[in-house]
């Protein structure tokens, strides 16, 4: 069933590094678009698990979208790749400008458009053409890859400058002296690797693959772990599941695989002091149903409270929304009589504070945009060549979910963390074009 090919030996040593970058067939021109665009995806790798997002962060994009224009210039090719996203970001994007009318800021919503919205565009869609060569693609997994191992190593690194004290790196993290949205960005991001290595458990073949694809996940769980995140164990939980998705495209006894990582995340419950973070009493208040008896400084208690805060406005307002932009949600403060539970600034959930924004309809764009994501991986997998391809889509759909899932619980698409989101997701779109473009 397995074909060789290029992602044959992939992650395995030195042939890796030959598959990948391709050097013997075509080596990198130092001065070259191709090198600015690596270089930006450094720049980007180094950025998104550091606290420096303003500069580096910024400077590896423009290098990005530089050196994709120069290549395009240098080609001398102006027509647009072909991507089957267009749609749906259109319709998101038309909705986003539907939501301006009512902005109760509007230099807030404009400034939100274009470091939110045109900054994850841009970047997503410039990648995603740049990726429609196999040797493009293949140089930016590997960076994307390199960079992960940089953010546990950094992760480890300064889990021993504390001299290995849980407590003092959650203050660490809590003071955002790495990753700039602090725990919670450390969390989405980790989860996002952790389910991407978790699929290479049931595509990748050969004993190298297993070993290195099970150390890196490794890494992965326990720096998740270490972000001290209720919600991040409960997003790896549901991608623990994902497999029987694609059951038909795995071996039976590799489905097996899911036994040691779920008693991993035993382990982890049970074992270290997370477990009372879900052993509390806030359940039983919760479901009491009782608003009245919910407290604002229990962490569970008040994203119920949040929830219901802002559900009121919104009624009032179901189509029309507040307008684009977390800081619009000011309004509802001049609207409401109560203050904002806990005093947080948002819904704590990134599908609910963009329907408060928006509107229903910013939610079925959302929800169609995330579909057609899915919509490509699932396809990818039944169309790839060989394991390495499926390996890369069904990444792709496990990282969707466990993100997704994250973002149910807290709002970070404004940070780097959903930069990380849309550079995988331009290599799964860059792949799909590819095998589209081979089958015709």
């Amino acid at each position: 069933m397995y074909e060789k090919g290029n992602y044959t030996e992939l992650f395995t040593g030195s042939q890796f590094m030959f598959d990948i970058l391709q050097f013997k067939e075509k080596p990198l021109v130092i001065f070259s678009p191709e090198v600015l665009v690596y270089l930006g995806l450094v720049l980007l790798g180094y950025a998104i698990p550091t606290s420096h997002t303003n500069a580096i962060e910024s400077g590896g994009l423009i290098f990005v979208l530089l050196g994709c224009l120069g290549l395009k210039l240098s080609n001398r090719d102006f027509k647009l790749k072909d991507n089957p996203l267009y749609l749906p970001f259109g319709l998101f994007f038309a909705v986003i400008l539907l939501s301006i009318p009512w902005s109760y800021n509007l230099g807030d919503s404009l400034n939100a458009i274009r470091g939110e919205f045109l900054t994850y565009t841009l970047l997503f869609f410039a990648l995603s053409g740049f990726c429609h060569k196999r040797e493009h693609l293949y140089r930016v997994m590997a960076l994307l890859c390199l960079g992960n191992v940089f953010g546990v190593l950094l992760f480890a690194w300064h889990f021993y400058v504390v001299g290995f004290n849980q407590n003092q790196f959650a203050g660490l993290l809590a003071a955002k002296q790495i990753f700039n949205n602090g725990p919670v960005g450390a969390s989405s991001y980790f989860i996002m690797f952790a389910a991407v290595c978790y699929a290479g458990l049931f595509f990748l073949p050969g004993k190298k693959n297993f070993f290195l694809i099970s150390l890196l996940l490794a890494l992965n769980l326990c720096s998740l772990y270490l972000s001290y995140q209720r919600a991040g164990i409960v997003a790896i939980g549901v991608v623990l599941f994902m497999p029987f998705v694609v059951w038909r495209m795995v071996a039976v006894k590799r489905l097996y695989l899911m036994l040691p990582v779920l008693l991993c995340l035993v382990v982890l419950f049970f074992l270290t002091p997370i477990r009372g973070k879900f052993q509390t009493n806030s359940w039983q208040v919760i479901l009491s149903g009782d608003l009245a008896t919910l407290d604002a400084r229990d962490p569970l208690q008040v994203r119920v409270l949040i929830a219901n805060h802002f559900w009121q406005p919104f009624k009032k307002h179901p189509f029309i929304g507040y307008g684009y932009g977390r800081s619009n949600l000011q309004k509802i403060d001049l609207e409401s009589v109560k203050p904002r539970p806990g005093g947080l600034t948002h819904a704590h959930n990134s599908v609910f504070n963009f329907m408060l924004q928006t509107g229903v309809q910013g939610l079925v764009a959302f929800l169609l945009l995330l579909f057609m994501q899915i919509k490509i991986c699932l396809k990818g997998i039944k169309c790839a060549n060989n394991y390495g391809e499926r390996f890369v889509f069904a990444g792709g759909l496990f990282l969707q979910i466990g993100f997704w899932v994250r973002m149910l619980f807290d709002d970070v698409y404004n940070s780097g963390t959903a930069l990380m989101y849309w550079m995988v997701m331009a290599v799964i779109v860059g792949l799909f074009s590819i095998l589209k473009a081979e089958q015709h």
